[in-house]
Order: structure tokens, then C-alpha cells, then sequence
């Protein structure tokens, strides 16, 4: 089950929220940031979401100012770890995992980031084994 979190989080291609329109360099978010939010939702049906962290799920991100990107999931005790690249021009974001590149948009608010997947995620809505069109928002905080 663990790797069914890992896949769509290795091709989310991390889009963020636009709460505001200040433009963001890597320094802005260089650090650990820990998931207090992780929620899928349905392009199918919009109805339909659920925020993966309620399964006992934990997810950290780790930005190296120099461009270096480390994605930690956990479930049950196990974690898996993804690392990759990623780059900040103003609101716009890139990050690259597995030989997967996804852009979108990027914002952050004090010691909140919000991140929002609009393409190319995918979640088993139905657990049918089968990933389905989805859209996430991720919210972390800055690690203490």
C-alpha cells in the first residue's frame, strides 16, 4: 500500500496553491517541510477526495536551496524515500523525481507552503488497482 502514496507523489509535479502573488526563490522554502494535509480528489468526480494522512500516512519534503528535493513517505512503519530536483522561478515550480517532471505554481504564507496538483496525478480511488485522474493539495509547515 505504501507505494500507492509514493507514485502519485513521485509524478505529482508539485503544483502549488496561489494564495498570493509574491514570487518565491528556493531559498523561501529551503529546509524540511512535514504534511499536515495530503488530499486527492477525483477529476471524474469531484465529490469524491480523501486525505491520505487519515490512513496513518506521513509525508516530509527536505528543498536543498541548491535545487536538491528529498520526499519521505511512511505507512506502517515503512518508509520509502524519493529524490529528485526542483526549481522556483517567481510563483512558477518544477520538480523532478523517477525521470518525471511536473510544473505548476507554488505559494507560501509564513510557515505554511501549499502545494496544488492539477495534472498528472493519479489515485486508486476505488481500489480497483487501477489509478484513476486525480487533483491534490498538499499543505506542510516548516519542521522545528
Amino acid at each position: 500500500m505504501l507505494r500507492s502514496f509514493v507514485r502519485p507523489l513521485a509524478l505529482l509535479g508539485i503544483v502549488g496553491a496561489v494564495a498570493c502573488s509574491d514570487s518565491l526563490a528556493p531559498t523561501d522554502i529551503a529546509g524540511t517541510w512535514n504534511a499536515t494535509s495530503f488530499v486527492f480528489t477525483s477529476v471524474a468526480d469531484p465529490t469524491e477526495s480523501v486525505d491520505v494522512l487519515d490512513f496513518g500516512v506521513t509525508l516530509s519534503m527536505t528543498f536543498e536551496a541548491g535545487g536538491a528535493v528529498t520526499l519521505r513517505i511512511t505507512e506502517g512503519g515503512s518508509t520509502e524515500t524519493e529524490t529528485g530536483t526542483y526549481t522556483i522561478d517567481g510563483s512558477t515550480f518544477s520538480i523532478t523525481t523517477s525521470g518525471d517532471t511536473s510544473t505548476g505554481t507554488i505559494s507560501k504564507s509564513g510557515n505554511t507552503l501549499t502545494l496544488r496538483i492539477d495534472t498528472g496525478v493519479e489515485y486508486d480511488f476505488d481500489d480497483d488497482g487501477t489509478d484513476d485522474p486525480a487533483r491534490a493539495v498538499v499543505t506542510l509547515t516548516a519542521a522545528t
